[in-house]
């Protein structure tokens, strides 16, 4: 099932406070969140916002490109990754990324962005999945942003 939740513009990063706000009351512990987008297309911003709604300060919010995985503390653990330097599913085992899916802290989330080379795994694997996806709205300053329940 593929179900849109929100289908949002948002015009600067303060935007994404109402969104952000709405899509944490629709999550709980074990909720994989998948992150699309383009280079620069506000990935690492929208989990910021999340973050913040679960009392993560949100300077402690970096993209995970070099380091893989970022883990922050708050109302919940949050797992943090970037998969966009894995060339295929066979490197998701050197990543350990079952262990934080299938095994997590007893209230963590994890948000993953560039997952293309996990979805099959985490379709398989996870019962509450959601998609993300930001696009730059074209000649205008803004993105819009999708998300929907997968599962």
């Amino acid at each position: 099932m593929k179900k849109i939740l929100f289908n949002r513009t948002v015009t600067s990063p303060s935007a994404l406070k109402p969104l952000a706000t709405s899509f944490v009351k629709k999550l709980a512990p074990g909720a994989v969140i998948l992150l699309e987008g383009s280079l620069g297309a506000g990935k690492t911003t929208f989990v910021r916002a999340i973050c913040s709604e679960l009392d993560v300060n949100p300077g402690e919010v970096k993209s995970p490109s070099y380091t893989i995985i970022n883990e922050y503390g708050g109302l919940w653990t949050i797992y943090h990754m970037d998969l966009y330097r894995l060339s295929d599913s066979s490197e998701l085992n050197g990543l350990g990324l079952s262990e934080y899916i299938e095994y997590p802290e007893d209230d963590a989330i994890t948000f993953i962005e560039w997952p293309q080379s996990a979805f099959a795994y985490l379709n398989e694997t996870v019962d509450m999945l959601y998609h993300v996806q930001i696009e730059h709205i074209e000649g205008k300053k803004g993105r819009k942003i999708v998300i929907r329940s997968l599962k």
